[in-house]
């Protein structure tokens, strides 16, 4: 006889393991996945996922348990305890979205799930709604916030803006929302790019004039500033990548424009200083949030 129930499997995690976790989980075929964040406790989350206990036997819910540790191992974290409870075939979507509660960030930004009630909202925040099935994160990871702080205290109104690995398109959207006249974006990944948009449409943005994304890293982003750099570059994407693509900066950047650029741990900050101090960038620290920092660059 088959069970056809459900696993409900609940974690307390750091932020910072947020995305790593969101994206292996994902890669397991796992994406019933919630995330519930308290203002009590911001430095947490509580991690949710459904799996089907047909699929997933002792053996394998095991071995889940050394991926995860695993994947805190590399962040020097100890493994969160992974909590498993049965549930019936029922509406495991209602109780996900039980779970999801509107996230502040810096001093104007709300993420709110694609559903919540925005009039429930007071006037004044920035609200950004995701839809939190993608697992490109939600604004949680430190990384994404480094960014989203710096970002409101920016004038964007008449600046044209490029994202360089898109993800959500949580940054694409904050600058949006904050007057930029055009976003542009690009990311590796077919899915980010698709992600990307739905969460613009979501936000109510349909003018394309003003938005535009592709599949691609920086040539691409270049292709779709059509020969006009911006205002400012986001990029918020790995060290490695930062390092690879610095050499193309001046073809994204206008000549008085700036960077904001996270992704990096600090102990990756002097390389990358040194790497964009050698095309003539001037670099600044701005802001750090734990292991993270995030760099600011002008010529």
């Amino acid at each position: 006889m088959h069970n056809h129930g459900w696993w409900q499997l609940e974690m307390i995690v750091p932020r910072e393991l947020e995305e790593s976790l969101i994206w292996k989980l994902d890669s397991l075929g796992i994406d019933r996945i919630a995330i519930a964040y308290s203002p009590e406790n911001p430095n947490d989350l509580q991690l949710l996922a459904w799996l089907p206990i047909v699929d997933w036997p002792d053996s394998e819910r095991e071995l889940l348990n050394f991926i995860v540790a695993d994947i805190a191992a590399t962040f020097s974290i100890s493994s969160p305890d992974m909590i498993w409870s049965q549930t019936v075939n029922e509406d495991w979507s209602r109780k996900w979205k039980e779970n999801w509660q509107p996230d502040r960030i810096g001093n104007y930004w709300l993420i709110i799930p694609s559903w919540f009630d925005s009039s429930q909202l007071l006037s004044g925040n920035h609200a950004l709604r995701l839809d939190p099935g993608s697992a490109f994160g939600t604004g949680s990871h430190p990384t994404t916030r480094l960014c989203l702080e710096a970002l409101e205290k920016l004038n964007l109104q008449k600046m044209r803006v490029a994202d360089l690995g898109c993800g959500s398109g949580i940054l694409s959207l904050g600058a949006l929302l904050l007057g930029a006249t055009t976003v542009v974006g690009c990311d590796t990944d077919p899915l980010a790019v698709k992600a990307t948009y739905m969460n613009i449409a979501l936000n109510g943005y349909v003018d394309e004039l003003k938005f535009q994304f592709g599949l691609g890293s920086i040539d691409t982003l270049a292709e779709l500033l059509l020969g006009e750099p911006a205002d400012l570059l986001l990029c918020n994407t790995l060290a490695s990548v930062i390092i690879n693509v610095s050499p193309l900066f001046d073809y994204v950047i206008s000549p008085n424009g700036r960077g904001l650029l996270s992704g990096l741990l600090l102990d990756q900050i002097k390389t990358i200083t040194k790497q964009l101090e050698s095309l003539n960038w001037q670099v600044r620290l701005i802001n750090t949030k734990g292991k993270w920092g995030l760099l600011e660059i002008h010529k």
